[in-house]
This record gives structure tokens, C-alpha cells and sequence, in this order.
């Protein structure tokens, strides 16, 4: 082999690497800066969208350097942006100042380049994880109309509709980040979280199998997996997704522990939940907040069943104290605070102390946008009360901030009691009645869009309107149950509450259409 003589050049180029490498390997700030601070920008946002931990500690690294070396390039802020906030969502890095730098990071690259996609999309994520959703929102519609042909604009856009329980949106953003990058494992996984969003378990699984064949390193993929296997009720197969889950990432074992304590919840093993829950320390900080909401939340439900009231009331108390006054955040954590709020009513009525458990209502209900279920619950109490014109203002305020994909067929049950109690209450405003029929008319707005396949809505509305002499809308809405498959017609012909609709020669033609 013939060896090629070494000009003195190339010479002093291997002498200065060598030198670099005795040195420990790095190369000092001067000869750094040589590197293209667009190569870095590039490289960077390849390891960020791989969305696992070790990846976006080297796109972090990398981002911070085009900042340095590019102060106007709005790419560096942006990376820098997106990290944090990653990391934060996915548990990583839980310290609220370093979520906080990824805030300003955000604000600076949107500084430098307003009309940025990338700058608008890495505020707006930024945004979602300090649990702003509304500011959040306004950024990722910006981004997706500067550039609709951008993955991570529909991806993180996706992430914050399914946030706001906006699921067909959400699944529309999971769809169009999918069509621009078909081998992302975190597209396909945001997929099948709006599917199982929709009940839609066997799909759900099959995204959340394909995201894992494209890389058996994604833990969001195998989470979602464990909660499409819970939420049909297959807590074996549950239990050994999540048993295996902490096996492969030892790391994410607290996080790992809270998600697989609820399926010890929903068996019934009270104890041995408990016993999970205590071995997660209270000072660990935990990111995003849920998870702490869900740790306090399982343990407080689970002390409740086994008769531990007054521990149970401490952590449920904990939890509503934490939760923010003006909350701006995912849909779910509001779910979980209204579950502490009516744990706490239910606990202080138990010791006789009703105007407690009011109060700690009508608190829950001041907060913008909790589950119907909070609403109908306070409602309740007030008709019992004789203040029927403050339970059809409550309903009618719960209709309008509930959840996008509020259950229906649980939201409306609490309709036709008020009804009754409207009729029992002869001398209820014209105002009141006029504020009861409203209430009917929204809340058939918002079953009608969501399209249930169950007649029971339809039922619930049906016999509430037909109280109120609402005949024209209760036929309606009997029509509809019965194209819904409701096929007891007959009863609903000697029902006391239907009396009135059933005479009508309408109710007749709905009898006969099965």
C-alpha cells in the first residue's frame, strides 16, 4: 500500500484535532463558531421530533448553540421553546423555572419574527404547558395559516385540541400531520388518542401498535396502549402493558405507577392502591400537573371506599386549594378538580354540614368550564330547596361552559327533574319558565350536534319538554329515540308525564312508524 505524502496544511489541520481530542474532545468557542449555525438548526429539530428524552436533551443542546451563534435567527428560541416544553408535558422535567425559560424563549423568538410559523407554534406549545390553552390556541391558528403544510404546526395544534376535549378537530390535525410525515410515531399515537377519545378501542390500538412497531422506544404509544386496554375493561392485558412499560423505562417509573395505580382503583383493591400511592412521595415534583392532581385524586378516592373519611378530606382538600382560581388549562384536570369538589360536598353533608357542601359547589361552578356534571349536581340541591329559578340558571350555565364532548346521555337525566319540580312550583316567574324553555332549546342544540346513537338523550329531552308543555319539541325528540331504536312507545302512551303529547295526533304516526 503506498502511503500519500501529508501536505503541511492538512498537516496543521490533523495536529489542531489531535490537539482537540488530548483536550478532552471539545473544540474551544472559536473554532466552534466555524459550525453552520443552519446545519445545527437542522439537526436539532431532527432529534425534537423524535419526542423521547434523550433526543431532546441533544435538540436542546443544539438549539441553545444556534441561539448563541445566530441571535437573530428565530429557530434557536423556537427549539429552545419547544423543548422545555415537551419535557415539561411528557414528565421529564418538571421544574417550573426551566418551563418558565422556555416561556421567555418563546416570547423571544415571535419577538424577532412575528410572522414565524415556527416562532407562533413554539409559543403556542409553550403556551399549553404553563396551562394557558386560550393564548396557546390563538398561536397554533396563526401557525397553521403561515405554514398549513407544516408537521409540527398541525401536530402540536392536534395536542391542544384534544387538550379542550375538541376531538374531531383533533383527530382532522392528527390526520393532516400524518399525511405530511406517514412514519411519525407521535402523529400515529395523537391518532389513537382521539380514537379512544371516541370509543373507538380496537382502531385506538391498532395506531398505538403501528406508532410501537415504528419505534419500540416510545413511551407515549405504550401508555396509550395501557388505557385503550383499561377503558374496555381488560385490566389483564392492562396491567401487563403497564408491567412491561416500567420494565423498558425505568426512568418514567412514578409516572408509569400513577397511570397503573387507577386500574388497582377501578378492580376494587382499594388497599393495595393506597399502598402504591404512599410510596410516591408528596415533595416529588411531578409535570404536567394532572399528574399530581391524578396521584391526590386516586389516593384520596381510594382512603374514601375504604372509610378513611377524614384522610380522604385532607388530600381532596389539597387538590382544591392547588387548583387555580382563574384555570386555563386541559379539560381533564378540570374533570378531576370537580371530582374532588363533589367528594368534598358529599363528605360534608355526611356530617350534617349542607351549607358547607353548597358552598364548596357553588365555588366548583364558579370556575369557568367544569363537567355538566358539577352543575347538575349543585341544580339538584337547589330545587330541593324551592329555588328553582337558581337551578335553571345553573343548568343553563353549565350548558354553555361544559366540555365539547360532555356525555349526553348522563348530562341530560338532570333535565326532566327540573321540570318537575318547575311544575310542582305554581308560582315560578314567567322569567323562570322562559329561562326552563331556553334551557331545553340548548341543551337540544348541543345533543343534536354530537349525534348520539343512544334514544336515551332524546328520551330525557322528550319527557322534560313534554312537562313543560314543550308538545311540538317532545315529539320531535320522540321521533327521534325511536329512529334511535326505542321501542316502548306503548308506555310512554300511559305515562303521566307524556299525558298531554300522547293526545296529540302526532304522537300517533311516531307509535306506528316501528
Amino acid at each position: 500500500m503506498r502511503i500519500r505524502p501529508v501536505r503541511a496544511a492538512s498537516l496543521a489541520a490533523l495536529l489542531l484535532f489531535c490537539a482537540a481530542l488530548s483536550g478532552g474532545g471539545r473544540l474551544s468557542a472559536s473554532e466552534a463558531r466555524t459550525v453552520d449555525p443552519d446545519i445545527l438548526a437542522r439537526r436539532a429539530a431532527g432529534y425534537l421530533e423524535q419526542f423521547r428524552r434523550d433526543d431532546l436533551g441533544q435538540a436542546l443542546r443544539l438549539f441553545g448553540q444556534v441561539a448563541r451563534l445566530a441571535p437573530r435567527d428565530p429557530r434557536g428560541p423556537a427549539g429552545v421553546a419547544q423543548v422545555r416544553a415537551l419535557r415539561f408535558l411528557f414528565g421529564w422535567d418538571p421544574d417550573p423555572d426551566s418551563l418558565q425559560a422556555g416561556v421567555r424563549a418563546g416570547q423571544q423568538a415571535v419577538e424577532i419574527a412575528p410572522e414565524s410559523a415556527e416562532a407562533r407554534w413554539a409559543l403556542g406549545i409553550v403556551r399549553l404547558a404553563e396551562g394557558r390553552t386560550t393564548p396557546a390556541l390563538a398561536e397554533m391558528d396563526r401557525a397553521v395559516q403561515l405554514a398549513p403544510e407544516a408537521f409540527l404546526a398541525h401536530f402540536y395544534r392536534g395536542m391542544l385540541l384534544r387538550a379542550l376535549r375538541r376531538s374531531a378537530e383533533a383527530q382532522e390535525e392528527a390526520q393532516a400531520a400524518l399525511r405530511l410525515s406517514p412514519a411519525s410515531p407521535a402523529a400515529q399515537t395523537l391518532l389513537g388518542d382521539c380514537l379512544q377519545d371516541e370509543r373507538r378501542f380496537l382502531e385506538a390500538r391498532n395506531a398505538y401498535l403501528t406508532a410501537a412497531e415504528l419505534d419500540q422506544h416510545f413511551l407515549w404509544a405504550r401508555l396509550g396502549l395501557a388505557a385503550a386496554y383499561q377503558k374496555q375493561a381488560n385490566f389483564a392485558a392492562a396491567e401487563k402493558t403497564y408491567t412491561l412499560t416500567e420494565q423498558d423505562f425505568p426512568e418514567d417509573r412514578t409516572r408509569i405507577r400513577i397511570l397503573a395505580a387507577s386500574l388497582l382503583v377501578a378492580g376494587q383493591n382499594y388497599e393495595d392502591a393506597v399502598t402504591v400511592y404512599q410510596g410516591i412521595s408528596e415533595t416529588e415534583q411531578l409535570s404536567p400537573p394532572l399528574m399530581r392532581r391524578l396521584l391526590q385524586a386516586g389516593r384520596a378516592y381510594s382512603l374514601e371506599k375504604l372509610g378513611k373519611a377524614e384522610e380522604a378530606e385532607y388530600f381532596w382538600s389539597r387538590l382544591v386549594e392547588e387548583f387555580p382560581e382563574d384555570y386555563d388549562g386541559p379539560v381533564r384536570d378540570r374533570e378531576v378538580a370537580a371530582q374532588a369538589y363533589e367528594a368534598l360536598a358529599r363528605i360534608h353533608d355526611s356530617k350534617g354540614d349542607a351549607t358547607r357542601a353548597d358552598k364548596l359547589l357553588e365555588r366548583a361552578c364558579a370556575h369557568r368550564g367544569m363537567p355538566f356534571s358539577v352543575y347538575a349536581t349543585l341544580a339538584a340541591r337547589q330545587q330541593t330547596k324551592g329555588k328553582v329559578s337558581e337551578a335553571v340558571k345553573t343548568l343553563r350555565r353549565g350548558l354553555a361552559e361544559a366540555p365539547p364532548d360532555e356525555d349526553w346521555i348522563i348530562a341530560t337525566q338532570s333535565l326532566p327533574s327540573l321540570s318537575r319540580a318547575l311544575v310542582a312550583e305554581r308560582s315560578a316567574s314567567r322569567d323562570t319558565r322562559a329561562g326552563a324553555q331556553a334551557l331545553f332549546e340548548e341543551a337540544a342544540r348541543k345533543v343534536a350536534a354530537s349525534s348520539p346513537s343512544s334514544h336515551v338523550p332524546y328520551m330525557n329531552l322528550a319527557r322534560g319538554e313534554a312537562l313543560l308543555k314543550m308538545n311540538s319539541q317532545a315529539l320531535g325528540h320522540l321521533k327521534q329515540a325511536v329512529h334511535n331504536g326505542f321501542i316502548g312507545m306503548e308506555k310512554v302512551a300511559v305515562d303521566p308525564d307524556f299525558r298531554e303529547v300522547a293526545a296529540d295526533p302526532g304522537f300517533k304516526a311516531i307509535s306506528e312508524t316501528r
